[in-house]
């Protein structure tokens, strides 16, 4: 799925809580709460009808996370259903600010509504939070070729600051849903129907507050878990050869269910696991930008050779399967145009705006770290740099490199934490000024240079050190 609009329409922010949580006086009138399980990360979306059941009028509404999911989190936002308009929404601080309800502390999300909802009225919203996958194999450990389940332990009941009058929850994504410890009041066969593509359980009524009721979803899922634990991207910028270099080092593992009794070729070839789906990964699927040339794909030992191109798709082979715990390493790299990426800004001399992607990686995958390097030309000046992911974390510096004279490159990192391939059509956009003076700078000084340095060879030949007897 696609959350192109996310970025361009709402800007997920760190917020602080304005309004105290006490004169939040909201009724939840029905909840819809739906896991999407057929991604290796998580996504929860929450359909709500709510009502200010308070004297003053309401702007705010507030969702409690649980702090697994918080750490995770990869964007929450909200939007107003009835009018496609997003809303201002975000989580609670870059320093992870808390809110104590009787006692316990609660990490929450925040939604800024457009205008005041005033006493007695109702307000449609629908929250999308997204996080990198707190599932896992179930169990642990299993055979080469066999199917793989994942576990994932939520709360059966919606988690809310407020009272809700009906409840209903949703789980879609996977053919094989099995649901574990269900409490009493929830093991009513009639509360749980199922068909080809979701299984619901519900509805409940007059749910109180925060209450809880943990649960196991098993669901049936033969595909990897595709983690990064750090990816390091570069994007080298020229504004003479008119191109963009991208180099991105990944770090990998596949979290998925380990083997129990080792590998074994004859297994992994009679079973023609090569090409049969499983929990292990054959193969990285990686979309890159349109119109790319001039690919490499190297690791620690050297060019890897066994990567095919699809229009603007590679698929990268790496030199053996990655089984559940196992790791890998590579480098990708290749080269655009620059003009598919940096834009003029109108009625202002030199001052040019870069948009990268922030991701470009291999689909269906989960990223704990990234640090995405932008390196501009020597000499420009950095206005501004806008990345819309949570809490991202921007320096600004320089690193030197061929035929710099002075400074260097002027380097723009961005650190960002918790992100998946959902957020690949997201854009960190580069504001920065580079007039014609520096641009015809770095020519000039190296041609000098060169002219120094024969005129000086010339006349070195010119003198003779010849010592006579």
């Amino acid at each position: 799925m696609h959350f192109v609009w996310l970025f361009i329409i709402s800007i997920f922010c760190s917020i602080s809580q304005s309004q105290e949580l006490a004169q939040q006086k909201w009724e939840n009138l029905k909840v819809i709460r739906a896991f999407d399980l057929s991604k290796g990360h998580t996504i929860e979306r929450l359909q709500l009808l709510i009502k200010n059941v308070g004297n003053e009028p309401l702007s705010e509404y507030s969702v409690p996370i649980d702090g697994d999911v918080y750490n995770k989190t990869a964007f929450f936002t909200a939007i107003l259903p009835d009018s496609s308009a997003f809303l201002e929404s975000g989580l609670s601080g870059e320093h992870s600010e808390t809110v104590t309800v009787d006692g316990v502390a609660y990490y929450y999300g925040l939604v800024f509504l457009p205008t005041p909802i005033e006493s007695g009225e109702t307000v449609h919203i629908s929250i999308v939070h997204t996080y990198n996958s707190i599932a896992k194999p179930f169990p642990e450990y299993i055979d080469m070729g066999a199917d793989q389940n994942l576990k994932l332990t939520t709360n059966l009941y919606p988690n809310s600051f407020y009272p809700t009058l009906e409840y209903t929850l949703v789980l879609a994504g996977s053919n094989d849903i099995k649901i574990n410890k269900l409490p009493k009041e929830a093991s009513d066969p009639s509360l749980i129907s199922k068909d080809e593509t979701k299984t619901t359980i519900g509805p409940f009524t007059s749910i109180s507050p925060l209450k809880t009721s943990k649960i196991d979803i098993v669901y049936s899922r033969n595909a990897p878990i595709l983690r990064f634990s750090n990816l390091k991207r570069e994007v080298w910028v020229s504004q003479w050869s008119s191109t963009v270099q991208f180099e991105e080092h990944y770090d990998a593992i596949n979290d998925a269910a380990k083997l129990k009794d080792g590998f074994v070729r004859a297994t992994w070839m009679s079973k023609q696991l090569a090409v049969v789906p499983r929990s292990h990964l054959a193969a990285f699927d990686v979309e890159l930008p349109a119109d790319s040339s001039a690919h490499y794909y190297t690791d620690a030992v050297g060019m890897i050779t066994t990567w095919k191109r699809f229009g603007d798709r590679l698929l990268l082979k790496p030199r053996f399967p990655l089984f559940g715990g196992w790791k890998s390493n590579f480098t990708l790299g290749w080269t655009n145009d620059l003009s598919q990426f940096l834009h003029t800004v109108d009625n202002e001399e030199g001052i040019y705006l870069l948009s990268i992607p922030i991701l470009n990686g291999p689909v269906d995958s989960t990223y704990d770290q990234i640090d995405l390097s932008v390196f501009l030309p020597e000499g420009s000046e950095v206005l501004d740099v806008t990345a819309p992911v949570n809490n991202p974390k921007i320096t600004i510096d320089n690193k030197k490199s061929y035929f710099d004279l002075k400074q260097g490159h002027v380097k723009v990192t961005v650190e960002m934490k918790n992100l998946n391939d959902g957020l690949s059509q997201g854009t960190i956009f580069v504001r920065y000024k580079y007039n014609k003076d520096s641009f015809y700078m770095k020519p000039l000084s190296i041609g000098m240079n060169v002219f120094i340095a024969l005129i000086a060879f010339f006349i070195m030949k010119r003198i003779d050190f010849s010592i006579e007897k």
